[in-house]
């Protein structure tokens, strides 16, 4: 690049401006992007040296011109978004050659009280760091290469609007045609089919002094790679910044889309931004450089690297970690960052090696005075300067430090995660990457400061929040599945042991001792976990929606769930669920038309559809297809449905509340009650978050909006504040109080269910099978009653206060619980459908899948982190693949332990010989009449052989279903169905839509509205009202009674007996008994 001859000063500019009229001057703000203004000469010419107030929004607002949901130091509302001090760079005089050759200068930021750089300008960010080098004589010298993509613009005619700016707002950008197709890297034939925009760009780029070194195609469909020309740090990072500038600028007159995007297309390469960095003296000689070759270097790839360059490798790898959001700054960046594409993964260093993070460019491969690092990491969506200042500040720490390089090289021929990749891996996420750039011993805050970090760590959790807006259709998959799944296997439980009171009298029933209490810790530590979330999760909305303190509502919670459970029982919670479900589904529906029928400021779909449309133009969601709120993409969807299966799989099959309804259930009803059951549920989150969370985001901007004029907090929506606010801004106070029960009976109807489990666990399958065997009924319904108040007491409340304080959230346990129980699902499946899973298969699987999950969690966070804390050992991916080890490892561990201890001949009679014991002092006390209790009164052979036929059938029903609905999922999540079948096939199964992309239309869009609406009617008719319809006769019967004053009759009856005379758990069967079992044997083994 040519610099300007000498240096420029004020009283040269008449002279150098005298045929001009105006001036172009730009700042950059912290997305690397140009804003500016154009000015008259003599306006140029008063502020040329004192410079001017320049609106400090521009460091309030996002790449869409959003302010950012946290009010940021540098510029908020608060201080009115005051004026800083914008000065003219003289030196980056260059004149714009396809805009008539106006004048343009760039322009640095100064705070106006202490003419201090701001920390959030980027050009400020590389001056303060560069200065410690020059303080010590030194200097930097930098390049870059950009790749991008580059589409063929559609004609403006295409477009509504009738701009081709119009066309990519209505349209997916991904369906722009490549410039050229097909992957041909170094191709010297296709840039001659477009050669006048290529060699327009390197002629203006050389005019506008950012001349390009090299350029070539790169392996990708229209994807090019430019080199920019070696040169002083600063105004190489100006160069870089400037060229996306001329491509954009030139592109426009060819009809061509350029795209710097981190990862435009999946499945392809993404687009990088590599920088290279040396360190110089003033003479200019490169200090990388040994002046020998060293003899003995610790690796032969360092022999040519002098002492301080190595130490400047050094920093940057200790650093690297915890300055990510700087070199891959948005939602996107992290997803070129991932294996075999030609991308970094893990913090890695080797000479020429481009594997690595960081390629050491030295001796003998190059000349000394050419020797520098390339850091790989950076992607071409960067701030140039953001980058440089990085790794300037992370090398010269580790120059002050003389730090030792942390890390062996790569090998030879190895690519990142070989045997010789000993550094941490990355962050896969932008979350991930500002939870460590953000916490407070980051290495970002001891090089840049307090006030950078948090004002850059600030827009980046903006970026985060958009992202986590959008709506997805993980509930679906997560949900329906794991309840057909479970019906099977509730179906086999009633089939092989009717008799059984829990789901631990089967297992002991079958492996013994050792097997029982495994899984009594198991069934234990689900029903716990379970719980604790439902308490910390509810205390915390309390506090959010009354201000009642968090403890207080942890100890006050569960009271009256402990008084009902305690004289209801199971009867209670089976009462209260279709009570709380009832008034919560009317709830729904009441919020529901408010917003799409009857709301004076939404009141239909379109209106909602339009002011979404109007949310997304202001504030476009970073990642998403056209930055709409109108569509179901959403990165770390797959990570966190795999989560939340694994996780759902354990607390279902593990959850012995699940098991007492299954057995309580009737055989017919079972499989259609699960089925009806998991169906109706879907309504409720679906519509929930399609009504209060699109409610939310279209009233944001409304005064009645409770945060109005600011929008929601990012600890406001990770606390699940946007249903409140939003059901306040329908419906007023109205909409909190409904909220705030909707809250209390979700979390009160399911902890006594975890009650009933716990209760069950402790009386049957510890204190009657191991203390008190010949327990009365009365004794053990006094035990249970007892359980519950101490479990709720002492452990539920009392350690939920220690994880309040602690800082141990609901998410935390939520996504912990499959790593620490799903490894005794497969187990515990297999022992009502497979005969062969010996006893120890079923014993020492669990245990040794849990340890070896627990090991693979804490080993991934300790890798990608390099610190094991709640931040870090909470993030996605450590649990991700400790869900995954847990629930998988057992289709190793069962066929090894097979393998060891033989495979089992179970015949199944052990389970039909687990006997009631005497129910008939508890019925007495619990008010249950058994006759009416399934399999509390006498069957007859041949009524046995009639209703395990109908269990054979309801399961081969239930199999048959599971397999249809997980080809359904398979085939939507690949081939997502267009518009016009979207109502059929959205009553059967919610289109995915993930894959496609697609936006919703308006007609779409009201559709599926009101499909949501039909759907929730429909949960409301099958638990809400045809319960009433089918027990009408018994509602009817107990209202007489009790307006006649009538004493209901009881009719109990014992197995086998009219009295309990004689009846206990060990008591032998006489002939009638005899027949019956043998009836049972011979049904067993069809």
């Amino acid at each position: 690049m040519a610099p300007n001859p000498e240096p420029i000063t004020a009283k040269a500019l008449p002279e150098l401006l005298k045929n001009d009229t105006k001036v172009k001057l730009a700042g950059i703000d912290v997305d690397g992007m140009l804003r500016g203004k154009l000015v008259s000469k003599s306006k140029f010419l008063s502020i040329a040296e004192s410079g001017f107030g320049f609106c400090s929004v521009i460091f309030g607002w996002d790449m869409h011109d959003r302010t950012y949901v946290r009010e940021l130091k540098v510029s908020n509302a608060e201080n009115g978004y005051h004026d800083l001090i914008a000065v003219p760079d003289l030196q980056s005089f260059r004149r714009i050659p396809w805009e008539d050759n106006v004048p343009f200068f760039l322009v640095s930021f100064y705070d106006p009280d202490t003419n201090e750089p701001v920390c959030a300008c980027p050009r400020g960010l590389l001056k303060v760091t560069l200065d410690k080098l020059e303080a010590k004589d030194m200097g930097a010298m930098a390049g870059a290469e950009y790749e991008f993509y580059q589409f063929k613009s559609p004609a403006p005619s295409d477009a509504a609007s009738g701009t081709t700016a119009g066309y990519l707002q209505e349209n997916a950008p991904q369906s722009l045609p490549a410039l050229t197709e097909g992957m041909f890297g170094y191709s010297l034939t296709r840039p001659v089919h477009n050669k006048d925009y290529f060699y327009d760009i390197f002629d203006m780029c050389s005019a506008f002094r950012c001349d390009i070194e090299g350029w070539h195609t790169e392996s990708g469909p229209g994807v090019f790679e430019a080199a920019l020309e070696f040169g002083e740090i600063r105004q190489m990072a100006d160069r870089a910044s400037l060229f996306k500038y001329v491509v954009k600028s030139v592109a426009t007159k060819y009809g061509i889309t350029p795209c710097f995007m981190a990862k435009p297309k999946q499945g392809l390469p993404g687009n990088s931004g590599h920088m290279h960095v040396s360190i110089v003296d003033k003479q200019g000689k490169n200090l990388f450089a040994r002046d020998t070759p060293d003899p003995n270097p610790k690796w032969a790839d360092i022999a040519g690297l002098s002492d301080l360059g190595r130490h400047f490798l050094a920093g940057i790898l200790e650093g690297l970690p915890d300055v990510m959001p700087l070199l891959a700054p948005t939602i996107n960046s992290y997803k070129r960052l991932v294996e075999n594409f030609w991308a970094p993964v893990t913090v890695s260093w080797g000479l020429e090696h481009r594997a690595a993070s960081i390629r050491l460019i030295a001796p003998p491969t190059a000349k000394p005075g050419a020797t520098r690092f390339e850091v790989r990491v950076s992607g071409a969506d960067t701030n140039p300067h953001f980058v440089l200042a990085a790794v300037l500040a992370l090398g010269w720490r580790g120059v002050e430090k003389k730090l030792e390089i942390p890390v062996p090289p790569l090998g030879k021929g190895e690519e990142v995660g070989s045997g010789s990749d000993q550094g941490v891996r990355l962050a896969k996420s932008l979350k991930e990457a500002n939870d460590r750039f953000t916490r407070k011993e980051s290495i970002a805050r001891e090089v840049f400061g307090d006030d950078f970090v948090d004002h850059f760590g600030g827009t980046r959790e903006h970026e985060i929040r958009l992202w986590e807006e959008a709506v997805t259709d993980w509930e679906m998959k997560r949900y329906i599945e794991t309840i057909l799944l479970f019906a099977t296997i509730a179906i086999e439980l009633k089939r092989r042991a009717p008799n059984a009171h829990t789901f631990l009298e089967v297992i002991k029933a079958r492996y013994g001792t050792p097997a029982h209490l495994v899984f009594i810790v198991f069934g234990l530590m689900t029903n716990i976990l379970v719980t604790l979330m439902l308490i910390v999760g509810g205390a915390a909305t309390v506090n959010a929606l009354t201000g009642m303190h968090t403890v207080a509502a942890i100890f006050l919670l569960p009271v009256g769930v402990v008084a009902y459970t305690i004289v209801g029982g199971l009867k209670a919670t089976f009462l209260t669920d279709f009570i709380h479900t009832f008034i919560l589904l009317i709830i729904i529906i009441i919020f529901s038309l408010t917003a799409y029928a009857s709301s004076d400021v939404l009141g239909s779909p379109s209106k909602v559809y339009d002011l979404l449309i109007e949310a997304a133009s202001r504030h476009p969601v970073s990642g998403n297809a056209e930055g709409s709120y109108l569509t179901m993409r959403s990165q770390g969807g797959v990570e966190f449905f795999v989560i939340n299966i694994v996780g759902n799989f354990g607390t279902v099959f593990l959850d012995n509340g699940y098991y007492n309804k299954a057995i309580a259930a009737s055989p017919v009803h079972a499989l259609p009650g699960y089925i009806i059951g998991g169906l109706s549920w879907f309504a409720i989150p679906w519509l929930t978050a399609t009504t209060m969370g699109l409610s939310a985001l279209a009233l944001e901007s409304n005064p009645r909006f409770p945060t109005f004029p600011e929008r929601m907090t990012e600890a406001e929506v990770s606390a699940g504040l946007a249903l409140p606010y939003a059901a306040v801004a329908l419906l007023g106070k109205g909409g909190a109080v409904a909220t705030l029960l909707m809250v209390f009976m979700a979390v009160t109807s399911a902890s006594s269910a975890e009650l009933i489990a716990v209760s069950s666990i402790f009386t049957y399958d510890v204190y009657r099978t191991y203390f008190k065997p010949d327990a009365s009924g009365a004794r053990l319904i006094h035990f249970s009653h007892v359980v519950v108040v101490c479990y709720d007491a002492l452990v539920i409340s009392s350690v939920s206060v220690g994880l309040f304080y602690n800082g141990i959230s609901m998410g935390y346990l939520y996504v912990l619980m499959g790593v620490l129980i799903s490894a005794a699902v497969l187990p515990a499946t297999l022992t009502l459908i497979w005969r062969g899973q010996n006893k120890w298969a079923a014993t020492l699987t669990p245990i040794f899948g849990t340890i070896l999950a627990i090991i693979s969690w804490l080993v991934t966070a300790k890798k990608d982190c390099g610190v094991l804390d709640v931040t870090c050992t909470g993030s996605n991916t450590p649990m991700l693949v400790g869900n995954v080890v847990a629930l998988l490892s057992p289709l190793i561990l069962i066929p090894i332990f097979t393998l060891i201890f033989g495979v089992d001949k179970y015949d199944w009679q052990s389970m039909m010989e687990i006997r009631k014991g005497d129910d008939h002092d508890l019925a007495n006390a619990a008010g249950v009449d058994l006759e009416e209790t399934p399999g509390g009164h006498q069957e007859t052979s041949e009524e046995f052989e009639r209703e395990q036929a109908m269990l054979r059938r309801a399961f081969k029903i239930s199999v048959t279903a599971t397999v249809i609905m997980y080809v359904l999922v398979s085939m939507h999540s690949r081939y997502p169905a267009n518009v016009c079948r979207t109502l059929a096939m959205l009553i059967l199964w919610p289109m995915p839509m993930y894959g496609s992309g697609y936006i919703f239309s308006k007609p779409f869009f009201t559709g599926w509205v009101v499909v949501g609406i039909m759907w929730i009617f429909c949960s409301f008719c099958a638990v809400g009202l045809y319960p009433i319809f089918e027990g009408r006769a018994t509602l009817i019967h107990t209202v007489k009674s009790m307006l006649g004053g009538k004493k209901p009759t009881r009719h109990v009856i014992t197995d086998g007996q009219g009295d309990n005379e004689g009846v206990s758990g060990t008591a032998t069967p006489d002939d009638h008994e005899k027949k019956r079992i043998e009836g049972q044997e011979k049904a067993v083994t069809e």
